[in-house]
């Protein structure tokens, strides 16, 4: 098994470097329990920008999928033993106009203005 810090970290790393801006969101999750622990399976819908270069415009990737987790009670706490990944579809898509600049951007870091919120 392997702690998430480590494999959690070298992934959040490679996607600040590869793209601009990202976000992830798992929604819809079922969870069958059994006499081994329990299976759920999570919708995840996942946005990545990736800035232009010399080679590319701006690009917008857009993976939908599942995890399908197997998870297990140690000692009393219920942890994700297997985990797998399936791709139901992709889109890799030129981003060629954007919205008006209205609102405060986000950022990655303490920079972003809900740092500010939660120190008040």
């Amino acid at each position: 098994l392997v702690p998430i810090e480590d494999f959690a970290l070298p992934v959040v790393e490679r996607l600040r470097k590869r793209y601009s801006s990202t976000q992830h969101r798992l929604s819809n999750t079922k969870i069958d329990f059994n006499d081994n622990g329990a299976i759920a399976e999570s919708y995840i819908l996942a946005y990545h920008v990736q800035p232009a270069d010399e080679d590319s415009p701006e690009r917008l990737w857009t993976f939908s999928g599942r995890y399908i987790d197997y998870f297990e009670d140690r000692d009393g706490q219920w942890r994700i033993a297997k985990r797998f990944l399936r791709a139901d579809w992709t889109r890799i898509e030129t981003i060629d106009e954007k919205m008006p600049n209205k609102f405060i951007a986000g950022s990655r870091d303490e920079s972003d203005p809900i740092y500010g919120q939660i120190a008040n």
